[in-house]
C-alpha cells in the first residue's frame, strides 16, 4: 500500500511538472531489479569457524518460526563462498542472474527451482523479496539428501544478501589413519595396522538471495528479461509471465 501511494504521488508530481506520458513510461521502465540466487551446502562446523575467525566475517543468525536467517554484506558473502569452495564437502549452485521490473514475477527452473517477486521500497533503499525456492525432484542434488522446499518473504537492503537455512542433514565419512612410518614401508603388512573410523557431521543447506536495484545511470545498459534464458545447466531456464 505504501509503495502504491508513493507511486501515485510521484506520478502526479511528474505530470504537474510538465512530464509527458512517454517520458513517464521511460522513467518507470528504469525501475528494474537484478536478482542473484544461490544454494550452498556447508558443514555446520565450517560456519562456526568462519564466525570465530574475525568479527568482519561473523554471521549473526536470527531464528523466526523455526527458520534461521542472516543478512550479509559483500565482504561476508565473499568469505562465505570462499569457505564453501575450499571445503570438499561444500557445494554451490548458482542460478542465472536476471533483471525484471519492480513487482514482476519470474520463475527460474533447473536443478533448483525459484519463483521470486521483488518489490522496491518507496525510498529505494530496500527490496521486499517474496520467494519460493525448492530442489527439483529427481535431480542429482536431491538424490544426495539435499531435498528441500522453502517459502519466504523478507525485506533486504539493496545489494545485500539474505541467507536462509533450508534444511540440515547428517553425513558420514570414512577416515583412515595410516600406520607408523616403520610399518608403512612394508607392503601388505601395513594394511593390517591401518585403522579405519567414521565421522558424522551436520551439513546445512543455505539459500542466498541478493537483490540489486538498477539505478538510473545503469539503466541504459540493462534490459528486462523476456522469454527464456538458458545456462550451462541444460535444464535451467527462466520463464517470464
Amino acid at each position: 500500500m505504501t509503495v502504491r501511494i508513493a507511486r501515485l504521488v510521484w506520478t502526479v508530481a511528474f505530470f504537474l511538472l510538465g512530464g509527458s506520458g512517454v517520458a513517464y513510461a521511460q522513467a518507470e521502465a528504469r525501475r528494474q531489479i537484478g536478482v542473484e540466487t544461490r544454494v550452498i551446502t556447508i558443514p555446520e562446523k565450517g560456519l562456526e569457524e568462519l564466525g570465530q575467525s574475525s568479527i568482519c566475517y561473523r554471521i549473526d543468525w536470527a531464528t523466526k518460526h523455526g527458520i534461521e536467517s542472516a543478512l550479509l554484506d559483500d565482504v561476508k558473502l565473499l568469505r562465505l563462498l570462499e569457505t564453501v569452495q575450499g571445503d570438499r564437502r561444500g557445494h554451490i549452485i548458482q542460478l542465472p542472474k536476471y533483471t525484471i521490473f519492480d513487482g514482476q514475477e519470474a520463475t527460474a527452473a533447473g536443478t533448483i527451482e525459484a519463483k521470486l517477486r521483488p518489490t522496491i521500497s518507496a525510498d529505494g533503499r530496500y527490496v521486499t523479496l517474496q520467494a519460493r525456492v525448492s530442489c527439483r525432484q529427481g535431480s542429482e542434488f536431491a538424490q544426495t539428501g539435499n531435498n528441500f522446499s522453502l517459502a519466504v518473504s523478507a525485506k533486504v537492503p539493496d545489494r545485500h544478501t539474505i541467507a536462509i537455512t533450508a534444511g540440515t542433514k547428517t553425513i558420514e565419512s570414512r577416515v583412515e589413519s595410516p600406520p607408523s612410518s616403520a610399518v608403512a614401508r612394508i607392503p601388505y603388512v601395513n594394511r593390517l595396522f591401518r585403522s579405519v573410523g567414521y565421522n558424522r557431521e551436520t551439513v546445512k543447506v543455505v539459500v542466498l538471495l541478493t537483490p540489486l536495484i538498477v539505478r538510473d545511470e545503469e539503466a541504459a545498459d540493462v534490459r528486462p528479461l523476456v522469454g527464456e534464458l538458458r545456462t550451462n545447466d541444460s535444464n535451467a531456464k527462466i520463464r517470464m509471465p
